[in-house]
């Protein structure tokens, strides 16, 4: 009951300070702008291109790739760090709250933050849609809001995880940036200097070592995309990208991206619990 104390309270400061408001007209903004863009695309390269499918793929997924990780670092980097540095610690651990309701209940508190901005950015990102398209599949958006809801889980679990490792706001910050840039860019240029290194070849053409794709999917990023478009039909050209290579094992189907985001979530809050309830204040 108490982390749902502090949840409730980190939910009801961020729409005082307005932090919730800005977060959603962020959001809403590069989905409704990706959207317009992509679902006019098609006609110009190809008028058998699906414009819905291309509209989630290029409107939606593309954004939020990029957006949800910025907004989940910069809602959460101060969540322990923050409560650290002001001393404001003191006062929660005086009350009767244990360290883990306090670790719970930010992490709660704001993830509902985030989870509001994106359910706010994609109805109205669907509206958008549905007025551009003839026609328009909910089942696949609902799986793809799903997917989007867990990678920003993620991001706040790793940049929470940080803030609970530092007494800096910064620190935290940059650390929750540096994450990003590690699965963003870093992640498949590791993988493709070590398939190059044992197979001396920089071809991406398949057939691709399984061992690879395996890696390249373990990434958050790319789990992501795996899982926002499992509603979609993978003979589509511009899924067939995603799913290259998905046969070569259970850990390369789009279903068992849901899994990977949940561990890649899981992780980093057990190690953040372990951090809080050792560390000295």
């Amino acid at each position: 009951m108490s982390a749902l104390v502090i949840a409730r309270k980190e939910f009801v400061d961020a729409i005082r300070s307005r932090t919730l408001q800005g977060l959603v007209v962020l959001f809403a903004t590069f989905i409704c702008g990706g959207i317009v863009v992509a679902t006019n695309v098609p006609t110009l390269i190809d008028a058998d291109v699906d414009p819905a499918t291309f509209g989630i793929l290029f409107g939606l997924l593309s954004p939020a790739a990029l957006v949800v990780p910025v907004i989940s670092v910069l809602v959460g980097y101060r969540a322990i760090a923050g409560e650290v540095a002001d001393g404001g610690i003191y006062c929660l651990l005086g009350l009767p709250h244990t360290r883990r309701d306090v670790l719970v209940g930010k992490f709660l508190g704001r993830f509902g933050v985030v989870t509001a901005a994106i359910l706010v950015g994609f109805a109205v990102g669907a509206a958008t849609l549905y007025l551009t398209v003839t026609s328009f599949a909910v089942g696949p958006y609902l799986t793809f809001v799903a997917a989007t809801l867990l990678l920003g889980g993620v991001y706040l679990a790793f940049t929470t995880s940080i803030s609970a490792a530092t007494a800096s706001p910064s620190r935290a910050a940059w650390g929750g940036f540096g994450v990003f840039v590690v699965f963003q860019f870093l992640w498949e240029l590791a993988g493709f200097l070590a398939r190059y290194a044992v197979t001396g070849t920089a071809s991406p053409e398949p057939p691709l070592p399984a061992w690879y794709t395996t890696f390249v999917r373990l990434s958050p990023q790319n789990a992501y995309q795996a899982a926002a478009t499992v509603g979609l039909p993978s003979d589509d050209p511009f899924v067939a990208g995603i799913v290259a290579g998905e046969e070569a094992s259970l850990l390369t189907s789009r279903p068992f991206a849901f899994v990977i985001l949940i561990g890649w979530l899981s992780i980093p809050l057990a190690v953040s619990y372990w951090q809080v309830t050792t560390m000295e204040f």
